[in-house]
């Protein structure tokens, strides 16, 4: 059995194309993903009754990449009722720790993932109409965990003085507000480093010290010198998909059909919060639903001539909000006019000039 991840947002090139150059396609109609590369809406194991591949060369019916081609085919019902239903687990007990939570003498992530479903189809109208329904759902609970660079307790005070590089020299901090002419040579200019390496505090800015608040404390030995990776977050990153899929098939005749398909898709994928406040680097939560429908029409014409008419659509919907939307900005001791002037209030994004 393919794992339920197996066609959602791969990024796989076939046929020597790039990624979103591939043809995806459900039940004959286009699903792809272009901010991902992959599939939109990739069907359940068990609503699959079969996929095909084409790695290169496509006939003249696909056209629209200049990739490979892959496109699933959805189950329908039959004359008998047939049903199916699964349970996949997984948990951290059978699982290696990573080398970097090893090194840090972390032990191993928690992880419960569980994946089930079930599915039901068979006749409505005997020889004539057909339905075919799926259901899916799966939950990842797994601890998130990252390394990063934070500020040091010394640092957060002005104080640069073991700030070095990676070779252990000092990194000398200037102050700008010595700014003047090089007299040897007029176009350059000079300053004067803070003694000690330190930054007076009556030139730190109060919004400076406020950002510091938000960053949490070192917790592990950092690079040497550097004191780079300082800081190993952790942080819950749940994950959590429900699928629902239905298929009608009616047979107007044995030369002359009709079927329908419809899959919703409802995913949550959880953004982890490290720093455990509003100033946390990573993104915030990801709630979004796909819909994918499909409705084709066939009709035997004459011995040698078919009609196949088919139409579908794919629709993704995301809703990711800021973490710190609406954000107080006099909580970093900036003016209040801030929170009524700006048209979307989030903590301040800090990028090295």
């Amino acid at each position: 059995d393919l794992p339920v991840s197996a066609f959602d947002g791969s990024r796989a090139s076939i046929g020597g194309g790039t990624p979103s150059g591939n043809n995806y396609m459900v039940d004959g109609i286009a699903a792809e993903n272009f901010t991902s590369g992959g599939l939109q809406t990739p069907l359940s194991v068990d609503a699959t009754e079969e996929f095909r591949i084409i790695v290169r060369n496509p006939s003249a019916e696909y056209g629209r990449t200049g990739g490979g081609v892959i496109n699933l085919i959805s189950k329908s019902g039959t004359n008998e009722f047939h049903g199916s239903a699964y349970y996949f687990h997984r948990n951290e007990n059978l699982n290696a720790n990573d080398f970097f939570s090893n090194r840090a003498g972390r032990g191993k992530n928690p992880l419960v993932f569980n994946q089930y479903g079930a599915t039901l189809g068979g006749p409505i109208r005997k020889d004539k109409t057909f339905f075919f329904f799926n259901w899916e759902r799966f939950t990842d609970r797994r601890l998130s965990r990252t390394f990063r660079t934070v500020p040091t307790d010394l640092q957060k005070a002005g104080n640069f003085s073991e700030t070095r590089d990676p070779q252990g020299r000092l990194i000398e901090l200037y102050n700008p507000f010595t700014t003047r002419v090089n007299p040897a040579a007029p176009a350059t200019r000079l300053r004067d480093p803070f003694p000690g390496n330190i930054i007076p505090a009556s030139l730190i800015s109060p919004a400076g010290r406020a950002i510091m608040n938000y960053y949490p404390a070192g917790n592990t030995q950092g690079v040497a010198f550097t004191n780079a990776n300082n800081f190993l977050g952790e942080g819950s990153a749940p994950q959590t998909k429900n699928v629902y899929g239905v298929r009608l098939d009616h047979y107007f005749s044995p030369l002359r059909r009709i079927a329908g398909r419809y899959t919703y898709d409802w995913t949550f994928r959880g953004a982890a919060n490290f720093y455990g406040s509003e100033g946390e680097l990573q993104n915030s939560d990801l709630p979004f639903k796909r819909d994918s429908v499909m409705l084709n029409y066939t009709d035997a014409l004459r011995p040698n001539l078919l009609l196949d008419l088919r139409t579908g659509m794919n629709r993704y919907a995301a809703n990711r909000v800021p973490r710190s939307l609406g954000f107080d900005m006099t909580k970093l001791s900036l003016p209040a006019r801030l929170n009524s002037q700006l048209q979307m209030r989030a903590f301040p994004t800090l990028r090295p000039s």
